[in-house]
């Protein structure tokens, strides 16, 4: 009678293989980041527009795992040719997404006033501002915003301005401008109280999809 003992035997092999090679790629993808150069600004914000598209899109279906569904989403459209860019170029955007979160941490830090967090919650804040695109963020790199008040209204600017009719027409409602207030809304939300992680969120995927192509691309190559 087989025992559940030993019903493991045949496949520990195979785990341990497993294990040791997923430590490698965790070790390569971890190199790749630390020893690429981030992408620059005119290619790296066209693409941030791009993923709080889908960020907004994602909100729309769901309530939690925002971040994470879009980041993969991201991926996913690069790989099968739905995005402007292929899948390296999309990985090159996560792993600098980390770049541009500094400079927005560093920008912060040198605006003549406290944001009024603490340490975690200012981390947060300044993952998600990069969603809110070149202008605020070159605003926010050099400092220019006069008080918490004026870069709250800058937010909220943004995140209206993010939300229009041509992307989000709402056809089928009573109240589309209401709709996109909402979203809006939400979206402010998101980035001024989430904690989306989206730099995380973004290189998780990436990994995940290289992972996958290769695999894909291995097969193709037997075939």
């Amino acid at each position: 009678m087989t025992t559940t003992t030993n019903i493991l035997d045949g496949i520990a092999s195979d785990a341990v293989a497993f294990s040791h090679a997923r430590s490698r790629y965790d070790k390569a993808f971890r190199l790749l980041r630390m020893t690429t150069p981030a992408v620059e600004p005119e290619h790296f914000w066209p693409m941030a527009d791009a993923f709080r598209m889908l960020v907004l899109r994602t909100m729309q279906h769901r309530t939690e795992g925002v971040s994470d569904a879009a980041a993969d989403e991201f991926m996913r459209q690069a790989v099968i040719g739905q995005s402007s860019w292929g899948l390296p170029a999309a990985v090159h955007f996560a792993i600098s997404y980390g770049d541009y979160q500094r400079k927005a941490y560093a920008g912060g830090d040198g605006c003549r006033f406290s944001f009024g967090r603490g340490d975690d919650g200012y981390g947060d804040l300044m993952d998600s501002v990069v969603l809110l695109g070149r202008e605020f963020n070159e605003r926010l790199h050099a400092g220019r915003f006069y008080d918490l008040s004026d870069f709250n209204a800058a937010v909220k600017e943004r995140c209206d301005s993010a939300v229009t009719a041509s992307d989000f027409p709402f056809q089928y409602s009573d109240a589309p401008d209401s709709h996109r207030a909402a979203m809006a809304s939400r979206l402010r939300k998101f980035i001024l109280q989430g904690e989306n992680y989206c730099g995380m969120m973004l290189c998780d995927a990436a990994q995940k999809w290289i992972a996958l192509e290769a695999v894909r691309g291995t097969k193709e190559d037997d075939e």
